[in-house]
């Protein structure tokens, strides 16, 4: 058993940029059972896509990135780490709406910590999405089935899907304490600015051509962001001057007839997409320590930074992961070892490991986040996290508790 779970967590760990929640807004499939409800890792989530008909490996043989374009800026490749310094994290469970069971998840939040999003299971018709402000929580009322939010601004725009006319995805935007839908079907939105402006994923009929597409205002069509032929991508974020963070990869060859689609674990590689729509790749470096660099994620932005990955070899034995920052303005990336992979990192460098206990990489240390009170010392109680606010001092998500299942976890770190 020892030896399954480790060859399903190294291709969890390989294809940790196509998280399990997030498949939804791709293949446009709805999922009743997803992680976000088990409240399990890594394991769950090759589980999960197993069940969706589709099959992460990683691939047997790894190239370096494909070149940038030479128009790109060539950025000053310079290893640095972040300055934000924290000593202990405590946590703590998000309050419940009065008379909701406890049972909940975080699924976004915003840059500084403050506004936090997620759902409740009431499971009896009451309304499901939540918005927590300072550590008070509030129910948004909503239409369609399996609803979730996915971001939230600092200015409290909260954006995400539900499923309406069966397994139809649509879009919506929470603004002014009003929940409206935002124009498009087969789409999702993932996230959003302080101004409103967002966004997400769109597909032709529900299926695993989706492309990212941008709603420039709540009333506007989706507008697809511009990508290279043969190529697929990944809208992440986007920045208060409508600068949208992402990534790149070569589309999988197709399945022989009665075969399960197998997509490998191939390059991937960062762009940004400027505000008037033009796409500019993140320079990375060819090698770290003499390793070439095999794959690059920009995950998020944030005032002209974006966080992402960098990766190097290609399995459990050889590869390594780095935290990575690209400043806009300057061109420079800069990037840091961690000991462990990432699971979520944000746009000052700060990230959070893929582990039954994870821990919040720092500058030059590791910070434990600890379970919260209940949770088993299983697998299963492996805590999912969604939101690391930029200062270090908020990181929250989700964990399993016994006889509960999950709940919303804030950690707050001094």
């Amino acid at each position: 058993m020892s030896d399954l779970n480790e060859l399903l967590a190294d291709i969890g760990d390989r294809a940790r940029t196509y998280d399990v929640t997030e498949r939804a807004l791709t293949l446009g499939r709805r999922r009743r059972n997803a992680r976000r409800l088990a409240g399990v890792g890594g394991l769950a989530a090759v589980v999960a896509l197993s069940i969706l008909g589709v099959t992460f490996l990683p691939a047997v043989q790894s190239a370096p990135l494909p070149p940038a374009a030479p128009s790109s800026p060539v950025p000053a490749l310079s290893p640095t780490t972040p300055a934000v310094n924290v000593a202990a994290c405590v946590a703590e469970r998000l309050p419940m709406p009065r008379g909701y069971p406890p049972k909940s998840v975080v699924t976004g939040g915003d840059p500084t910590g403050r506004l936090l999003v997620g759902r409740a299971y009431p499971y009896d018709g009451r309304d499901r999405l939540l918005i927590w402000e300072d550590g008070k929580v509030k129910v948004i009322r909503h239409e369609g089935e399996d609803p979730s939010f996915r971001d939230i601004s600092s200015t409290g725009i909260a954006v995400g899907f539900s499923f309406v006319d069966g397994d139809v995805q649509v879009p919506w935007i929470y603004r002014d304490g009003s929940l409206n839908r935002l124009k498009g079907r087969h789409a999702g939105a993932t996230a959003v600015n302080d101004s409103g402006v967002t966004v997400g994923a769109m597909s032709e009929g529900g299926g695993s051509d989706a492309w990212p597409v941008i709603w420039r205002t709540s009333t506007a069509a989706p507008a697809a962001l511009a990508m290279p032929a043969g190529m697929r991508g990944k809208a992440t974020g986007i920045d208060a001057d409508g600068t949208v963070s992402g990534w790149l990869q070569p589309l999988p060859s197709s399945p022989k007839p009665g075969q399960d689609p197998v997509v490998p674990v191939m390059p991937t590689r960062p762009v940004v997409w400027l505000p008037d729509g033009t796409m500019r790749d993140l320079k990375v470096p060819d090698s770290i320590d003499g390793n070439p660099v095999t794959g690059a994620t920009a995950e998020d932005i944030h005032d002209g930074q974006v966080g992402g990955t960098l990766a190097t070899g290609t399995t459990r034995a050889d590869g390594r992961d780095f935290v990575a920052r690209w400043n806009l303005a300057t061109g420079e990336v800069s990037w840091h070892a961690v000991a462990g992979r990432p699971r979520l990192v944000n746009t000052v460098g700060l990230a959070v490991s893929w582990d039954r206990h994870p821990m919040l990489f720092l500058e030059q240390a590791s910070v434990p986040l600890p379970d919260v009170q209940g949770a088993p010392e299983s697998f299963e109680a492996e805590p999912d996290i969604r939101v690391i606010s930029t200062d270090g001092r908020i990181v929250a998500g989700y964990q399993s508790i016994d006889k509960t299942g999950v709940v919303a976890v804030a950690w707050h770190c001094t």
